[in-house]
């Protein structure tokens, strides 16, 4: 960590000296920037030169490592084979419930939720949901009425 430090900054200040000199024509700061800089690498070589070297202080000892490569994986994937059986169920109650406003939506010129709702069994967040999934399937064509939140809804022509 330490040495890329060093470079950094020695690096940078040798930047800055060729700037100094090329494009301000400014030699006496550019001369003593680049010593600097140059110095920097210079102590930045010495000790990591030092440290290693003083890395095995006992040099008579050969120190040895050994890899044993081997194959030990962490992921344990859980592979479930099927369909959620609750969330099919859910889908396919949603499916019957556009299927059954579609048909009711056919023998009606427009329809509001509610009438939707009781023309068909089904309740008015049942029919809501049908109805707005109808709508941006584009079945159906909606346009807001005065009451709050609430669209008439007209079959499309496709």
């Amino acid at each position: 960590m330490w040495v890329s430090l060093g470079v950094g900054i020695s690096s940078s200040l040798i930047a800055t000296a060729i700037y100094l000199w090329i494009a301000e024509r400014r030699l006496i700061p550019a001369l003593i920037v680049a010593a600097t800089g140059l110095a920097g690498f210079l102590i930045t070589w010495f000790f990591s030169k030092k440290k290693a070297s003083s890395d095995n202080p006992r040099p008579d000892i050969a120190t040895s490592v050994q890899v044993n490569p081997q194959f030990n994986p962490q992921f344990n994937p859980t592979i479930q084979i099927g369909v959620n059986s609750s969330a099919e169920d859910e889908r396919r109650e949603r499916r019957r419930n556009e299927e059954t406003v579609l048909a009711f939506m056919r023998t009606e010129k427009k329809s509001l939720v509610e009438t939707v709702a009781s023309g068909t069994g089904l309740t008015k967040k049942q029919a809501a949901d049908a109805l707005e999934s109808l709508y941006f399937q584009r079945f159906l064509f909606r346009s807001p009425i005065q009451a709050s939140g609430d669209f008439i809804y007209w079959l499309s022509d496709l």
